[in-house]
């Protein structure tokens, strides 16, 4: 009887020895199982999320794409406009003025070697013409032997298509004539304030090559006297 309950005891160990072996097998293969499980999560969710790491080619190519597409390069441009010149044929109308000039009062029947005979003290006035900004304008200076000066600046406008001049002399007067060619003579005329007698000044090229300048004065406008004629010749010339 004790051998049979011995049996029986040996028996219900060995089952229960074998039972907690599956068990612990068990644990053991859960625990593989779910650390296997556990990893492959985790590769899953690291593949999902976005890398961090900036795409230097995605960038630049967003950066170029922002910027302003550059205009394509023609073969030829045009160049830009010139400045106006002062070339024309009204710039040059009083080209015949430019020079320097002996001054004398004028007479019809002119011999300057009468004169020179006749006045053997005498000096005329001398008046020089040059060009300024390169041909836009002509600068007079004009001189006296007896100490009386005056020059002008003189310019075609093309805004008005007019002449125009402004003289400033050493007793203070002053004027502001403007007008343009006649015929062959450059006539220029003011507008005085009131008060003031109105002036008008020709210049007129002779056959022989001199100047006949001739200026007139008004009182209204309308009738007009000569307060100097003179006959401009080139210095150094036999006229």
């Amino acid at each position: 009887m004790e051998d049979k309950t011995q049996l029986s005891v040996e028996m219900v160990t060995a089952g229960v020895r074998a039972t907690l072996v599956v068990l612990a097998l068990v644990v053991m293969a859960s625990v593989v199982m779910g650390g296997a499980a556990t990893a492959a999560a985790q590769d899953a969710a690291q593949d999902a999320t976005p890398d961090a790491t900036p795409d230097t080619g995605a960038e630049e190519s967003q950066e170029q794409a922002q910027e302003p597409a550059e205009a394509p390069a023609t073969a030829e441009q045009a160049p830009p406009p010139a400045p106006p010149r002062c070339d024309t044929d009204d710039h040059a109308a009083f080209d015949f003025w430019v020079g320097e000039w002996d001054v004398y009062r004028w007479r019809d029947e002119w011999d300057l070697a009468a004169w020179r005979e006749e006045n053997p003290d005498a000096q005329p006035a001398v008046n020089r013409i040059s060009k300024l900004h390169d041909g836009c304008a002509l600068r007079e200076e004009y001189s006296a032997p007896r100490g009386y000066e005056g020059s002008s600046v003189n310019f075609y406008d093309r805004a008005d298509d007019r002449w125009h001049q402004t003289w400033i002399d050493s007793t203070g007067t002053a004027l502001y004539l403007a007008g343009g060619m006649e015929g062959d003579t450059m006539v220029l005329a003011d507008d005085p304030p009131e008060g003031r007698p109105h002036s008008r000044i020709s210049w007129q090229p002779q056959e022989d090559g001199s100047v006949r300048q001739t200026w007139e004065q008004s009182p209204d406008g309308e009738s007009w006297k000569v307060v100097f004629d003179g006959r401009y010749v080139r210095r150094g010339g036999s006229e």
